[in-house]
């Protein structure tokens, strides 16, 4: 559990930062702070959806680093969801280029609490399976690795304690 935390926060900051904060100071920077769209800047287009495979790519990631320590396949989930949160939270708090975000915005919303509640249910809720199964499709090769990595190392251990070499064996 220890292991998954500590990946999915290292890899929810990183994420956060790269993509959070570098890409979209990035598409400001070289294509304007205007809207973008398929005519005028379909680049802005372009880096919203490398930022969506890449954030993607980081919920396998935090699972495949999990995995390997840990050996579990199923820890990579978590660090996936440990990931999502990290990441949510960084964003929600601060996000370049929004004119409000979320802490901001009223609460007296049509449809009230409850269709506020539902809203929020479905917008954390699906983002959040998926990062699991994402840090779960990480964590299993992520587990497989440690095992080999983990067996050639006792093998080598065992080979030096008995002073045979890797080959006579």
């Amino acid at each position: 559990m220890g292991a998954a935390i500590k990946w999915g926060a290292l890899v929810g900051v990183a994420s956060y930062l790269l993509l959070g904060i570098g890409l979209t100071v990035l598409g400001v920077a070289v294509f304007g702070g205007g809207a973008a769209s398929l005519d005028s800047s379909p680049g802005k287009l372009t880096l919203g959806c490398a930022s969506l495979f890449l954030l993607l790519f980081a919920f396998s990631a935090a699972g495949f680093f999990t995995g390997r320590e840990t050996l579990n396949a199923g820890m990579g989930a978590l660090a996936g969801m440990v990931t999502f949160a990290i990441y949510g939270v960084l964003i929600t708090v601060y996000a370049p280029g929004s004119s409000s975000n979320v802490l901001t915005q009223d609460a007296n919303m049509p449809g009230g609490f409850g269709m506020q509640a539902m809203a929020l249910f479905v917008t954390v809720t699906i983002p959040l399976g998926i990062a699991a199964l994402m840090g779960w499709l990480g964590g299993r090769p992520g587990a497989m690795r440690g095992r080999k990595l983990r067996k050639a190392t006792s093998d080598s251990v065992s080979h030096e304690t008995t002073g045979a070499s890797v080959g006579e064996s």
